[in-house]
């Protein structure tokens, strides 16, 4: 009884922590996911806004990631323009050990911009 009251905190502790890391990956994944979706939407629309792309982000990552931060740029190769997006959102644990710290999450994507005449 005395091994298992030695043994026991620390296998449920181990139990959250190993089910917040997973939460973390699929919260990146999701981020990711995010991401990729604001550039099919680029290449769907490309006259949408960068609020409208901060707004389905949001929508997608609602209760995953907080402080959402987005940032556009548009590049010319091989004579057709891309739109490059980058979004970075904080991620916060809270499983021991590891509670209240955070980790910051990044994803890329680009798209090519289609204009039909």
């Amino acid at each position: 009884m005395v091994e298992f009251a030695i043994m026991a905190p620390l296998a449920i502790t181990a139990l959250f922590w190993f089910m917040d890391v997973a939460y973390a990956f699929q919260a990146r994944n999701a981020f990711v996911h995010s991401v990729n979706d604001v550039a099919r939407q680029v290449y769907l629309d490309p006259d949408i806004t960068d609020e409208e792309m901060l707004t389905i982000l949001e929508e997608n990552l609602e209760g995953f990631i907080q402080n959402i931060t987005i940032e556009l740029d548009t590049t010319l190769s091989e004579g057709l323009d891309y739109r490059l997006i980058e979004a970075s959102g904080i991620y916060e644990f809270k499983a021991p050990p590891f509670s209240g710290r955070q980790i910051t999450l990044i994803a890329q994507s680009r798209a090519p911009v289609l204009r039909y005449n």
